[in-house]
């Protein structure tokens, strides 16, 4: 990594950290853990992830030391929060369907040894969805952004 990112890095690693979900679009099944090898953006929107539905698919992170990087960002509303390198995920779910939309669930394995965050139940993930199609859509300032739609 470079200077430049290191100095990204260590300045994303002293925001405070956020527990819950965000997400990415995604178009494949992740089969093995990972770990982030540089900032991966997310958002707390899966509308905004997923460019309004336009998404073959999307990744639901569940993390415990997500950073919130809104105050930062140049477009607030996209409600964005920052996975860190070094952090570990791992398929909680496949690849499957709910309520109209591809999805896998991903969890973070806490580098402490802390519990594994829960995997969100499908009809969970159901009411996301569902109250996010009930949202307006949102103007797509970087495609891209959030995963390959």
């Amino acid at each position: 990594m470079s200077d430049a990112g290191a100095g990204l890095v260590e300045v994303l690693s002293r925001l405070p950290a956020v527990q819950g979900a965000s997400w990415r679009a995604a178009s494949f099944e992740v089969v093995a853990p990972f770990t982030v090898e540089v900032p991966i953006p997310t958002s707390r929107s899966v509308r905004v992830a997923s460019e309004n539905f336009a998404a073959a698919g999307v990744h639901v992170f569940v993390s415990v030391s997500a950073r919130d990087v809104g105050m930062f960002a140049a477009q607030p509303a996209e409600q964005e929060l920052a996975l860190l390198p070094g952090t570990r995920y791992a398929p909680g779910t496949g690849f499957h369907e709910v309520a109209g939309l591809r999805v896998q669930v991903m969890v973070e394995l806490p580098a402490d040894g802390s519990a594994v965050p829960a995997v969100i139940p499908d009809e969970e993930l159901a009411r996301i969805f569902d109250a996010a199609r009930g949202e307006p859509d949102i103007v797509v300032s970087r495609p891209g952004r959030f995963g390959h739609a």
